[in-house]
């Protein structure tokens, strides 16, 4: 007996020793966060009230925080004390954590969009898209330039989020029930099909404690969220590719040209086949936006947009060739 109390303290000891060390590193965590340079706003209304978005001359960044003050931990001298002695430790924990700058994402931006307008956003993966939406929203750090903005937004990530309640206190989100706006996300969101199929229509519960959704659809939720929303500008991060061709076209057609028909899109795809249809259109790379202009503009003048459409036009025929040879074989 007096063994297996030993045993269980020995345990019990551990079990909290691991506690503690785990809430020791959490709190480094948090002091490293809470500790950070406050952030300014740096989003302005255009002078010119036609235009609903306005970027001049603007280079942005993320915050870095790194070494071994990031997390936590004050900084100790060659033989492991803290270098300003062992009476000094407690304030030089308490030390603000250091930020590297920001770590510039977008150079020298210009992008004026009118109201109304869609733009759309294409470009290499890690070319600066999504952090382009992110300063719109004003979300970066501002190095130089001026970020300008002139209407409510609506967002939708890429990564879609749910909450744990029925489908549709998931796509009202607050608001008050409008069964006309309601039903035209439904439909322009292509979700009809998925309502019925659910237990209880859109009263059904999803999120962890209800039923799982695809990826797909958790997409066309929180565009439909967006949707009923009704705001002004809609900043929409490559919404099209979690869903497939037929869902993507009947998405772009129904939503983002029918219903978006009168707001200020940005549209950032890697589903070039929709960049023709859009008003203007921009090409980053390396976190600058090298090319814009109309799809037209920037097929005739030959450069990068031009070279990226004719290997996508290519691709598409060599594919287009090769079904048929098998439907033909």
């Amino acid at each position: 007996m007096a063994i297996s109390g030993l045993m269980n303290n020995t345990l019990r000891w551990s079990a909290n020793l691991k506690e503690c060390l785990e809430a020791v590193l959490g709190l480094g965590r948090y002091q490293s966060v809470l500790l950070m340079e406050d952030q300014q706003p740096y989003v302005q209304v255009p002078d010119d009230i036609r235009q609903a978005v306005v970027i001049q001359s603007a280079t942005l960044g993320w915050d870095a925080v790194t070494g071994e003050q990031a997390a936590g931990r004050p900084v100790r001298s060659a033989n492991g004390a803290p270098s300003a002695g062992s009476d000094a430790a407690e304030m030089e924990s308490l030390q603000p954590a250091p930020t590297i700058g920001a770590r510039e994402v977008l150079l020298d931006i210009d992008l004026v969009v009118p109201k109304g307008t869609l733009v759309g956003i294409c470009g290499a993966v890690g070319a600066g898209k999504s952090s382009l939406l992110s300063a719109v929203l004003g979300l970066m750090r501002l190095k130089s330039g001026q970020v300008a903005l002139d209407g409510s937004c609506a967002y939708v990530s890429q990564q879609p989020w749910i909450l744990n309640a029925t489908l549709k206190e998931n796509i009202r989100f607050g608001h008050s029930f409008d069964a006309k706006r309601y039903f035209m996300a439904l439909r322009a969101c292509s979700l009809h099909d998925d309502v019925t199929t659910l237990p209880g229509g859109d009263e059904t519960e999803i999120g962890e404690r209800g039923i799982n959704l695809s990826g797909g659809q958790k997409q066309r939720v929180a565009l439909a969220r967006a949707l009923y929303a009704d705001r002004e500008i809609y900043l929409l991060d490559d919404p099209l590719a979690a869903v497939d061709s037929h869902v993507g076209r009947h998405i772009f057609q129904e939503y983002i040209q029918t219903a978006l028909a009168s707001k200020t899109v940005l549209f950032v795809t890697h589903q070039l086949q929709y960049l023709s249809q859009c008003d203007t259109v921009c090409l980053m790379k390396e976190g600058r936006i090298v090319e814009s202009g109309s799809h037209e503009q920037l097929v005739a003048a030959g450069r990068e947009y031009a070279a990226l459409i004719s290997t996508y036009v290519q691709e598409e025929d060599e594919e287009e060739a090769h079904h048929w040879w098998l439907l033909t074989d």
